[in-house]
């Protein structure tokens, strides 16, 4: 692994682990069992203004693709797309957290794959659902990984299983 991967690495484990309060004051969380959170890989400001971690680079270029094809479909940009959820990690207690800013994910699928690097979560505002099913077929996105069935009104796209390439990031 060369140094700059190795540093990247290790800041990303850094900041994942350390958890700034109200007053400003940083104090170490507890060690996750198995946490590992990658640099991030979608830092644009227009398509990920709220920063979420998203570290696997095809989940950013499915995304893309995404906004592509619902540009294409509505023949116009008079849309959103903004992801509201990432990466997640299990911490030493089995509790799914995001490697965001380290908050509890409620009703976390015991098996997501937003612990894998492989999904996002998103509101999506301007499209009607017609137009988000037929775009999704044109991208990275698993047909059989997709749901909008949640209160807050957020999709969730996945991958295909096994996607995400460690070896990439020599570990």
């Amino acid at each position: 692994m060369t140094r700059s991967i190795k540093n990247a690495v290790m800041i990303a484990i850094a900041l994942c682990v350390t958890v700034q309060d109200a007053l400003g004051d940083v104090e170490e969380a507890p060690l996750a069992t198995g946490l590992v959170c990658y640099p991030n890989a979608s830092v644009d400001e227009r398509t990920n203004p709220r920063g979420m971690v998203i570290s696997n680079t095809r989940v950013v270029d499915a995304l893309h693709q995404l906004t592509a094809e619902i540009e294409k479909l509505l023949g116009h940009s008079e849309f959103s797309i903004l992801p509201t959820g990432g990466d997640r990690y299990r911490n030493h207690s089995g509790e799914v957290r995001s490697c965001t800013d380290h908050s509890f994910v409620k009703y976390s699928a015991r098996l997501s794959q937003h612990l894998s690097k492989e999904a996002v979560d998103v509101q999506i505002s301007g499209v009607p659902q017609a137009i988000i099913d037929k775009a999704r077929l044109n991208t990275d996105f698993a047909a059989g990984y997709y749901s909008n069935n949640y209160s807050d009104g957020h999709h969730h796209f996945s991958l295909r299983r096994g996607t995400w390439d460690e070896a990439a990031y020599g570990l």
